[in-house]
């Protein structure tokens, strides 16, 4: 007995992560970026769908783990950005910020995910871009048929920053949290908007969609 138990402890510790996976879907269908989709006649297409994740908390037992990362830039087009992984523990719920907060916009050039080189960085007085939407539509009123959402603002009145919550019930070692770009398309007339591209009321309004479209499988 005291042989058997002594070989047990000798046996590698296995550890119990879960992975965090973006999966990118419209109408609960996985999509890729350029491909159209078509429903009753109409058609869409998306060439570009970046966004910030910031602040992200994970729960567990009681227990909290705050990311070290300012943000991460989830990119619809690099496979790689789409893959999380916190810690090794079972997750009870998760949540984070869909953008920048206001000490980060102000705290100068930084690097990594939010090197301005990435092109999600309008100005010091605009801050960062923290969604952007790009693509084209059959109902888009634009002679090419594009249309480009650029949401972001961090300045009162036009702060833009959006909270979300997700309870996690799966024991899988991958989460997959679906991004369904539909749920922020069906809040649109693109016959009569297909463009905002600085902060304001409209840009706020947009934004305040965002958490719609994260959903757990």
């Amino acid at each position: 007995m005291k042989l058997i138990l002594f070989l047990f402890l000798l046996l590698p510790v296995q550890f119990f992560a879960q992975t965090i996976s973006f999966v990118p879907v419209f109408n609960g269908e996985r999509i890729s970026l350029s491909s159209r989709i078509e429903s009753n006649g109409d058609w869409i297409e998306f060439d570009d769908c970046r966004f910030y994740i910031s602040h992200l908390v994970t729960y567990s037992s009681g227990k909290v783990w705050k990311d070290d990362e300012k943000a991460h830039l989830i990119d619809l087009e690099e496979n790689s950005s789409l893959i999380l992984t916190p810690l090794s523990v079972k997750i009870d719920s998760i949540s984070f910020l869909i953008g920048i907060d206001s000490t980060t916009n102000v705290s100068g050039i930084l690097e990594g995910d939010l090197d301005p080189i990435n092109g999600m960085y309008w100005a010091w007085n605009s801050g960062y871009i923290n969604f952007k939407l790009q693509g084209k539509s059959s109902k888009s009123s634009t002679a090419d048929k594009s249309f480009e959402f650029h949401l972001g603002g961090y300045l009162s009145p036009f702060q833009t920053i959006q909270s979300v919550t997700l309870p996690i019930n799966t024991i899988e070692e991958t989460i997959e949290i679906k991004i369904d770009v539909s749920r922020f398309i069906e809040q649109l007339d693109l016959s009569k908007m297909n463009s905002i591209m600085i902060p304001g009321k409209e840009a706020v309004h947009l934004s305040e969609f965002l958490p719609l479209i994260f959903q757990v499988k």
